[in-house]
């Protein structure tokens, strides 16, 4: 401002503000000129007037507007049925729009807008998932943009793979897998609530359904529905099951052609069978939700073979035929009782081989084929059969070795292999059956009258003699509840563990007739459970241990060397031939439950101890062909 007067200073609008600065004279001035947030040109004016109002001088200022760039609406949300789409864009720029390269929406020209309201056709989403675009605005001038997001829902769905199900009369379980994108709800029909119920599991996707389908229990079809439903999708499953009429007729025509296959004509009772009574009323037979349940028709002079029409009656739990004269093969279509829980057989004619197909009964608690002619190897499935607690094939012509795979079966109590031809060891892993209480693999010709045991002489014929050989596995001295291992008279041989004598649970052990070795370790007063102990005819030495005579519970104690009831053939007296020697333990009179005492054949030396005679339970002590010395002391009078 050039002067020769002193002024003032008058600014019109507060967006112009003096500033005062030391570096400049006083006739330099300053503005500071504010930016301008709005969308429109401004001006204003700074005023220059004299002291003495005689003089004035105006400045005029002139701001240009911000850049803008304004839509409407940033965020766009539209429903899977598509539609419309607008947005004004307010703006003192030019700008372009650029859309994105999709083929659902496409921009809507229409004259009644003005050009900058901007509008776009959504078609309809006919995908199971959300989709979104996204419109740009670019100012030209500075490249700043602005974009809006159209955002479309994905059609409600609820994709099932099959529409209908169809069952049968047996109650079963019905799962399936849904895809859907929304929440559901499941509403089964008012019929079917009493026969379809949905069931609730923790452990599984919400989107993975399950549902228990009861039994039918009548004759006639019946169906019921499941439907599904969420957001705008509904879908409905048809389930059918059928009734009892068809199976019920094929379970009587399955009876009726057994009961022809097996002389029923001849049968001890056949009370109701073959007449139009309900097969529950026929003797032996049990229904239950009126199918066949079970078949109890035990020692009722059976004849002829069992035929396959039976495999028809698929709820059959508990087969009992024992102690009849049926022969023939085992159906190879006994897989078809699925159900089957108990099959027993035993004590009949019956011949052929097991069939491997017998592993498929995955029910299987209970399989007694025993005193028959069956012949052929064990077939390995068995091990398949999880649930099986009692094996019995003791007395028939079983051949090869005991298959490994037995050891699976954790949960066998009862495992009876005595009397066939069987041969090889006794499994390394037989450890592995910790629930074993009984397992006999020896020869006897005990029971033998049971079955169609041809003797000879009084033995068993060499065909239902068993050779196992090998030592005694120390995995068979873990099993905690076994009670009761009969191996007498194979070809077992080495020493008997020290860990034997302390197995919790045993109460009978029947190794005579083998080619142990060695002495009787002084371990053996540890098994204080001990009943029966047989070791005779084997090939042990050394003299008795004094603590035997801590088995209070002994009944049977066998040592010595002898032909008795128990052989299957007259022993090898040169090569099976115990050698006790020494004297009797004088404590022996402790045993107080002693029973039996076979000690002939021995080289044993010295007096009879007098408690011998004392114990009050004897009945029977076998001391002959020994080195026994000394007069009979008088109280052999007490043993009465």
């Amino acid at each position: 401002v050039g002067h020769n007067i002193d002024f003032d200073v008058e600014i019109a609008d507060d967006w112009i503000t003096r500033k005062e600065t030391r570096a400049f004279k006083t006739d330099k001035l300053t503005f500071v000129i504010a930016a301008n947030k709005g969308y429109d040109n401004r001006e204003s004016t700074i005023k220059f007037t004299s002291k003495d109002r005689g003089i004035t001088q105006t400045v005029k200022v002139y701001q240009a507007q911000e850049n803008a760039l304004i839509v409407s609406k940033k965020d766009i949300v539209v429903s899977d049925k598509g539609g419309d789409v607008e947005f004004v864009i307010q703006t003192n720029v030019d700008f372009t729009v650029s859309k994105p390269d999709v083929s659902w929406l496409r921009e809507v020209t229409t004259r009644g807008l003005t050009s900058h309201t901007l509008r776009y056709e959504v078609d309809p989403n006919t995908s199971y998932d959300s989709r979104e675009a996204k419109i740009v605005v670019t100012n030209r001038k500075d490249n700043t943009t602005e974009t809006i997001t159209i955002t479309q829902a994905q059609k409600d769905a609820i994709v099932l793979a099959k529409s209908e199900y169809e069952l049968g009369t047996e109650g079963s379980e019905l799962d399936f897998d849904i895809q859907t994108n929304v929440d559901i709800t499941v509403t089964i029909s008012d019929t079917a609530k009493s026969w379809i119920t949905q069931v609730e599991t923790r452990g599984l996707e919400t989107k993975a359904l399950y549902f228990d389908i009861a039994a039918c229990s009548a004759e006639e079809d019946r169906e019921g529905t499941i439907t599904i439903s969420g957001g705008n999708a509904t879908q409905t499953i048809t389930v059918k099951q059928s009734g009892l009429k068809e199976i019920l007729e094929k379970e009587r025509e399955a009876l009726i052609a057994f009961y022809n296959a097996t002389g029923g004509d001849n049968w001890k009772r056949n009370d109701n069978w073959c007449s139009d009574k309900p097969v529950s009323e026929w003797w032996g037979v049990q229904c239950s939700g009126r199918r066949v349940w079970s078949i109890t028709l035990d020692n009722n002079n059976l004849t002829g073979v069992i035929p396959e029409e039976i495999c028809a009656l698929s709820s059959l739990v508990y087969l009992n035929l024992d102690w009849n004269n049926i022969s023939g093969c085992i159906p190879n279509n006994i897989k078809g009782l699925t159900e089957l829980q108990t099959l027993y057989l035993g004590y009949n004619k019956i011949s052929g081989q097991i069939p491997e197909c017998i592993g498929e009964l995955s029910n299987l608690s209970g399989l007694g084929l025993e005193s028959n002619l069956i012949e052929g190897e064990i077939p390995y499935s068995i091990g398949n059969l999880k649930n099986l607690h009692h094996l019995y094939l003791h007395f028939n012509r079983l051949t090869g070795e005991i298959p490994e795979s037995l050891c699976n079966l954790e949960n066998l109590v009862n495992l009876y292999l005595q009397n066939n031809r069987l041969s090889g060891s006794i499994p390394e892993n037989i450890g592995n059956m910790k629930s074993l209480q009984l397992f006999f693999i020896g020869n006897s010709s005990i029971g033998a009258e049971g079955g169609d045991i041809e003797l000879d002489g009084g033995y068993p014929k060499e065909e239902y003699i068993n050779h196992i050989s090998g030592e005694i596995p120390l995995s068979l001295t873990t099993l905690p509840n076994l009670q009761n291992f009969g191996a007498e008279n194979n070809s077992l041989s080495g020493h008997i563990p020290d860990e034997i004598w302390s197995m919790p649970s045993l109460t009978n052990l029947t190794l005579s007739g083998n080619y142990f070795e060695g002495e009787l370790s002084p371990a053996i007063g540890n098994a204080r459970n001990l009943k029966q102990l047989w070791l005779s005819n084997n090939c042990l030495t050394g003299s008795i241990p004094n603590e035997i005579c801590e088995l209070s519970n002994l009944e049977e104690l066998l040592l010595g060397n002898t032909t008795g009831v128990i052989a299957v053939k007259p022993f090898d007296i040169g090569s099976q031939y115990n050698k006790f020697e020494g004297e009797l333990p004088q404590n022996i009179s402790k045993l107080q439950s002693l029973i039996q005492l076979e000690l002939g054949f021995n080289k044993l030396s010295g007096t009879i101890p007098d408690g011998l005679w004392n114990i009050p339970t004897l009945r029977s002590a076998e001391l002959y062909c020994n080195y026994f010395s000394g007069e009979l002391s008088p109280a052999i009078g007490n043993a009465k």
